[in-house]
């Protein structure tokens, strides 16, 4: 009923709350839309235009409005998908929604995304709190059909966003009072045909809710390997009852998925995109998967896990100091566990350039550098990882210099070689770098890294232990860790999680292990 009252209405007004500091926050907001519009310079230009205002406390109010918590309630996705003409009432002012999501998209370019962050200082970077909003405003202005091209192009044409299986993906990461709205909320806007899996009951208990929107999708999906990415236990759970297949919508994952079921073409191909092998067996919470066991997890370390520092609230954002020295410790440890098993990796051309290439998900200045380790039919892209290994380096640097400083007020008192060693590294190629530390943010954060048997490195999820498997399954863009489930005799595994894993995402474990049917519970 909601979704054709904003579907009819002539303007949807969303109003997020604010206080007094909002109207000024609404005309920043248009001062950086005409900014953008008028503007030639480049993403770093812009950023040093707008540099000085990031100390006033109308910048300070409009990165507030870009952290509302409004852009991450599941129920007001529809508000936005659906409605003709939206607005944002902020500050007295009607902004349309498409100006407010440009600006945003604009600010989150790597060159401008220092500008989000807390401390006023040129090298502080924006951490999960605030990337999620932008990601979930992504999401709805991907769902608002035919706005989304201009900001995002190559989305896959005429894809069915409304299509469950669709919104269950993209919108996994929304909140809910009641952890049974993340999925009431999403079948009120659907366009799949009634089911009675999908049916809003709230006398469900929520596993029963999430394990039937689960069945659904394996037997209504086009693709419902995508849902595993969004599932397994390496995250940790709240609802101990569900099988490990079923995704758990009412825990907060520290990050996004490596699957993108969005783009016309898909960024992964661990296996070939065809209709995926999947099935429910007669007895519920059970799942039979086509695929192929192809390695397992050799080593592993607690320091390797890159998550949020001890001791900082999750709505707060950590200082550029403070998420530099993790990045830092799990680096060392990634590092370190490449030396202890050197015996395994000698096959590699170069160990630490497939580090820095794993560190990133292969996803640095969004290319793919394909090498040519593990398949004849790959050769890699030179340029790509000279870049990277530039990157790598003035990060290292930059990195060694800032770890003796609490404060980036200690910085002025550094030595003066120490100041100008800062100064040359950002004067070199400030915008590799951003580049560099962006995609490892954002492709090993809340990742585990490992080595496996065969000699590969991988970002696995948090919880994934050694002598967990490592496996290709049919229609699945990623690879996904398994273990062996305790106390069954019917060789059951459990899913922990899909994972990046250097030198099988484009296809070459194809002819690996024996093909057969995985019993997942």
């Amino acid at each position: 009923m909601m979704k054709e009252i904003y579907q009819r209405a002539r303007r949807v007004v969303v109003w997020a709350g604010a206080d007094w500091t909002a109207g000024p926050a609404a005309i920043l907001l248009m001062e950086m839309f005409t900014a953008e519009a008028q503007y030639d310079g480049t993403p770093a230009d812009f950023y040093k235009f707008f540099f000085q205002d990031r100390y006033s406390r109308r910048w300070k109010a409009l990165m507030e409005l870009f952290r509302n918590e409004y852009l991450n309630r599941v129920w007001c996705v529809q508000e936005v998908s659906v409605g003709r003409s939206v607005h944002l009432l902020h500050g007295g002012l009607y902004i349309p929604w498409e100006i407010f999501v440009g600006v945003m998209h604009w600010c989150f370019q790597d060159q401008i995304r220092p500008l989000l962050g807390p401390e006023s200082s040129v090298i502080t970077t924006p951490w999960h709190p605030t990337a999620r909003t932008f990601e979930n405003a992504a999401v709805m202005l991907n769902l608002r059909q035919g706005d989304s091209d201009q900001y995002y192009p190559g989305l896959a044409e005429n894809q069915n966003w409304f299509q469950f299986e669709n919104l269950m993906f993209m919108c996994h990461n929304f909140q809910a009072t009641n952890p049974s709205d993340k999925i009431f909320a999403l079948i009120g806007m659907a366009q799949d045909d009634m089911n009675e899996l999908l049916e809003v009951d709230y006398t469900k208990s929520t596993a029963d809710v999430y394990i039937d929107a689960a069945e659904y999708v394996v037997q209504f999906g086009t693709f419902p390997t995508h849902m595993l990415a969004i599932a397994g236990t390496g995250y940790g759970r709240n609802i101990d009852d569900l099988p490990s297949w079923v995704p758990d919508h009412s825990f907060n994952r520290p990050n996004y998925p490596l699957t993108d079921a969005t783009l016309k073409s898909w960024f992964y191909r661990a296996a070939p995109p065809f209709p995926s092998a999947i099935s429910l067996t007669e007895k519920r919470g059970c799942l039979v998967l086509h695929g192929r066991i192809i390695d397992s997890i050799l080593d592993t370390h607690d320091d390797a896990v890159f998550l949020r520092i001890e001791g900082t609230e999750e709505q707060n954002v950590p200082t550029f100091l403070q998420s530099l020295r993790i990045r830092r410790k799990f680096y060392d440890a990634a590092a370190n566990l490449v030396e202890q098993n050197r015996h395994v990796l000698n096959h590699l051309p170069d160990v630490y350039d497939t580090l820095y290439v794993t560190l990133t998900g292969d996803r640095i200045e969004h290319k793919r550098i394909y090498h040519a380790a593990f398949s004849s039919k790959k050769t890699h892209d030179t340029s790509l990882i000279e870049n990277i290994r530039r990157a790598h380096n003035l990060w290292l640097a930059q990195s060694t210099v800032l770890s003796t400083v609490q404060s980036t007020d200690e910085i002025a008192s550094l030595p003066a070689k120490d100041q100008a060693h800062l100064v040359s590294i950002f004067s070199e190629d400030q915008k590799l770098m951003v580049n560099y530390y962006t995609a490892m943010l954002e492709c090993s954060y809340g990742r585990r890294f490992c080595i496996t048997e065969r000699g590969t490195m991988a970002l696995v999820p948090p919880l994934t232990r050694k002598g967990d498997l490592v496996a290709v399954v049919s229609g699945g863009q990623t690879p996904v860790v398994l273990r062996k489930k305790e106390g069954r005799e019917d060789g059951a595994y459990e899913l922990v999680g899909e994972g990046y894993f250097y030198g099988y995402m484009d296809g070459e474990a194809g002819d690996m292990g024996k093909s057969q049917e995985l019993l997942i519970v």
